[in-house]
Formats: structure tokens, C-alpha cells, sequence
């Protein structure tokens, strides 16, 4: 991974100040390297939940559409039939 890679050595014969700056640089890496990590989880999970409600309401869709196309055609038949003056509550079907 990338951010696993964010550090910076140093060599423990220098002084404090180079071993307190190292120190700094990793935390601010590490800091650097969870915000990177939470927001890409957090918009595949966003992206995941998106694509499972779409897949849900196609899933519907599938079953809900035909019987509707059969219901249109009926409802186009009798308007030709009837010339558009009929009452859908008075149809039984």
C-alpha cells in the first residue's frame, strides 16, 4: 500500500531536535495515512449502498414492469374501443 510507505528514517546517532522531527514527520504520516484510509472506505461503502439500492429497485422494476405494459395496453385498447370515455373503476380485469 502507498501510505504504509509514508516515513521518514533517521539515524540515532544525531541529536534530539533530528529524532523529536522524525518523530513528528511519522505521527503526521500515520495522521495522513487514516484520513486517507477512512475517506476511501467511507465512499466505497457510500458507493456500495448506492449500487445496492439501485440494484434493489431494478430487482422491483423487473417484476412490476410487465404486468404494468399489460394493464397499459388493456387501458389503450379500451380508449380506441371507447373513444376515451370510459371509468377504469367500472373495468374488471
Amino acid at each position: 500500500m502507498p501510505w504504509q510507505r509514508l516515513r521518514e528514517r533517521y539515524d540515532r546517532r544525531r541529536g534530539l531536535g533530528d529524532i523529536l522531527g522524525s518523530l513528528f514527520i511519522n505521527i503526521l504520516m500515520r495522521i495522513i495515512g487514516t484520513i486517507i484510509r477512512s475517506v476511501t472506505f467511507l465512499v466505497g461503502a457510500f458507493v456500495y449502498v448506492l449500487f445496492l439500492i439501485i440494484g434493489l429497485l431494478f430487482f422491483i422494476a423487473w417484476f412490476l414492469i410487465p404486468p404494468l405494459m399489460v394493464f397499459l395496453f388493456i387501458t389503450g385498447i379500451l380508449a380506441i374501443i371507447f373513444n376515451g370515455q370510459f371509468d377504469l373503476n367500472e373495468v374488471v380485469i
